[in-house]
């Protein structure tokens, strides 16, 4: 059986941004400083893209509370990754197996480091605890069973997340673990098109915003052999497919929310963090632009596959066209941006394409190790007097 994250709610929240790590130049225990080779100042503002991800598998709990788990490094490395190459973030302190001493001392030195015109991502996967009565603590490597002196409690993040929010421009908490809606504020209207005015606008406004897994809910630690958690595979895909410049939170958080709760049983929570400073600005992200250009049949470069996984690119020649993985939807394609499925198990899937007006097509396919699978759908429209039954998109 996997094991599972539990987290708590309140201490999430603030728990994630308190784990920031101390400045690039002071060591620290298990932190691995990385910088981009293409950094990217942030837009409007000229300051610095900063992250501290954060990923706890090895609790060495000797009452057997905390089980130890097995992908919170692997989520933790892969969103770093990303970050550092593909969306020029130039400070991101990697945290691998936080004891209690450890995020204490990240939590100061991020205060002393945030600049006022910096965006400051923080992501948080692993184990937190939520009491009966409502009290909420960040659990380090180090925690043992129910003594809540060996964690991280929520007053002791919530007075340093406070400092950090109101130096930062913008500040995202990402927390692959349970987490609760109480201090997130759903009263907002995100409706607003991004665009070139709309970047401008909130760049300038300060933001306070957090996204969680999930509730109360359990989270499943390896989605479908993956690698990754259900809320990390699809906040990476997000990343990864991305084609244009600006990437607004509010417009990422939307999409990760549907895929989520559609195919696993789980719920994304997302929003301003209530009394933390927020003014109704944006975190966006950055994508770095090369100079190469992709096709459908034209695979740009991807950082090397897990062994024993495939991936599978889905071009069609209609836009809007939903896509179906072994009868469970992903997302939809178009001419110009093919649906990219990361991390696929190998063997033999089944690709279903979709269209209102068209008729379906699917394809079977043979999921190779190391290897990119392109079906290609050119979907035929049906005549006035066909019909056809089509699955209801989620």
């Amino acid at each position: 059986m996997q094991p599972f994250r539990w987290i708590n709610v309140f201490w999430w929240v603030v728990g994630v941004l308190g784990l920031f790590q101390p400045p690039m130049g002071m060591a620290q225990r298990g932190v691995e400083p990385l910088t981009s080779p293409h950094p990217l100042p942030t837009a409007y503002l000229g300051g610095t893209y900063r992250a501290l991800v954060i990923g706890n598998n090895e609790y060495r709990d000797p009452h057997q509370v905390w089980e130890s788990l097995q992908m919170a490094v692997n989520d933790a490395e892969a969103v770093a990754e990303i970050l550092v190459t593909d969306y020029g973030f130039d400070d991101v302190r990697l945290l691998r197996n936080a004891d209690r001493a450890a995020i204490l001392e990240g939590l100061t030195q991020l205060g002393n480091d945030v600049q006022t015109k910096d965006s400051v991502l923080i992501f948080y996967a692993g184990h937190g605890h939520l009491t009966d009565s409502g009290e909420g603590f960040w659990i380090p490597v180090d925690g043992q069973g129910v003594k809540d002196h060996t964690f991280v409690s929520n007053p002791n993040i919530l007075r340093k997340l406070k400092t950090i929010a109101e130096r930062a421009q913008h500040t995202l908490l990402i927390s692959d673990s349970c987490f609760s809606g109480a201090l997130l504020d759903k009263r907002s209207n995100y409706n607003q098109p991004p665009e070139a005015r709309y970047y401008q606008k909130v760049a300038r406004k300060r933001s306070v915003q957090a996204m969680a897994a999930g509730g109360k809910e359990f989270v499943d630690d390896n989605y479908r052999n993956s690698g990754h958690s259900p809320f990390t595979y699809y906040f990476l895909q997000q990343l990864r497919d991305f084609d244009g410049q600006y990437l607004s939170f509010r417009q990422m958080a939307e999409e990760i929310t549907k895929l989520v709760s559609i195919n696993v049983e789980q719920t994304p929570e997302q929003g301003p963090l209530q009394g933390a400073g927020h003014e109704f600005g944006d975190f966006f992200f950055i994508k770095r632009q090369t100079s190469t250009t992709t096709s459908t049949t034209t695979l740009p470069p991807r950082p090397k596959p897990v062994v024993f996984q495939g991936h599978i690119q889905v071009n069609v020649d209609t836009r809007g066209t939903s896509v179906y993985l072994n009868g469970v939807y992903q997302g939809t394609a178009s001419p110009q941006k093919p649906l990219e499925l990361l991390h696929i198990p190998i063997g033999e899937a089944s690709v279903e394409v979709q269209k209102k007006g068209y008729y379906s097509a699917a394809q079977k396919v043979s999921v190779r190790a190391n290897d990119w699978i392109q079906p290609v759908f050119h979907l035929t429209p049906l005549t006035t007097t066909t019909q056809v039954t089509i699955r209801p998109k989620p």
